[in-house]
């Protein structure tokens, strides 16, 4: 007879189902729908969902590893979370890219990251946490998804957003062209022959997520440079606007002024016009304010006195 699961089981599976399906379905969606063609082929809407698709796992699965670490320290704002999340995907590729642990051998090893990420995704478990998610995002949150995605639309209509048409050189020769050599190399390596791979930075490191999600064949390389346009408009700019709304809030500012600021803050044009390309700007500037913020969490939000100082000068020093 098969054993009987307690309760303690049954509710860890009512838990990681949830997330861990989400992200199967996701995976499977994404690996349907973006096979690629050959590089001199165009960039199909077919393909573009399937990018979409891979977008959505992996920052399904960033979520629920910062979800996992922020419990610990006791972090339940949105805000910790996607920046723990950001800080530990970027760590593992780092270092298993340093052990040579790069390639199409290791995809399954961070896939199998991904998926596990992705079950802790819905920590209180999925209806609550979904209800409780979206009581809690601030009205700044909503009004920066709602303009990135209109920027996203208007660029999309007018062709200017995809690379083949409008490309940005900083991608071709840094952002995306260092994680592609690392991927394909095996490891993180340099060549004299490109010199412009030094400046790459630590957010590169999570622009490596999208080869083991869409491959470097044939115009996947395309598709590479749209994955890595998006994710740094959505996390990089839209998570350094919540950052600073976030930082207002902890100091106790009224809430229309921390989205007012916030907000103004993000549409200042020298730094505006690199949020929807594949760089590293906002990146750098999300940790930067992710570091603030820890210095500016409240004492009471830990366990202890003793446990304080001394987590969040580990958290300040990642940052």
């Amino acid at each position: 007879m098969m054993p009987k699961l307690g309760e303690a089981e049954r509710s860890f599976a009512r838990k990681r189902l949830p997330g861990l399906i989400l992200g199967l379905s996701l995976l499977a969606l994404s690996t349907l729908l973006s096979h690629p063609g050959r590089l001199e082929e165009p960039f199909t809407t077919k393909q573009f969902f399937g990018l979409c698709s891979a977008l959505a796992f992996f920052l399904l699965s960033l979520s629920g590893w910062g979800s996992l670490l922020a419990r610990s320290a006791r972090l339940r704002t949105f805000f910790p979370k996607i920046l723990l999340g950001s800080l530990s995907l970027a760590s593992f590729s780092g270092i298993v890219g340093n052990l040579g642990l790069f390639g199409p051998p290791y995809r399954l090893l961070f896939l199998g990251v991904l998926l596990i990420g992705s079950a802790w995704s819905f920590p209180g478990g999925v209806g609550l946490h979904l209800k409780a998610g979206f009581r809690k995002l601030p009205l700044a949150y909503w009004l920066v998804l709602l303009f990135t995605f209109s920027v996203f639309v208007l660029l999309f209509r007018t062709g200017t957003f995809f690379p083949t048409l409008r490309p940005q050189s900083d991608a071709f020769a840094f952002d995306v062209f260092a994680p592609w050599w690392w991927w394909e190399s095996g490891r993180i390596s340099f060549t004299p022959s490109s010199l412009h791979l030094l400046l790459a930075s630590y957010w590169n490191f999570l622009y490596v997520w999208v080869f083991p999600l869409l491959g470097t064949e044939g115009n996947s390389r395309i598709g590479a440079i749209v994955f890595c346009q998006l994710l740094h408009l959505l996390l990089g700019f839209g998570g350094s606007v919540l950052g600073v709304y976030s930082i207002l809030r902890k100091l106790k500012v009224p809430r229309d002024w921390c989205i007012t600021s916030a907000l103004y803050g993000a549409t200042i044009f020298p730094i505006l016009w690199t949020a929807w390309t594949a760089k590293n700007d906002f990146g750098s500037i999300f940790w930067l304010i992710g570091s603030l913020y820890f210095l500016s969490i409240n004492r009471t939000c830990f366990r202890s006195e003793e446990h304080t100082s001394e987590l969040q000068s580990r958290l300040h020093l990642v940052c």
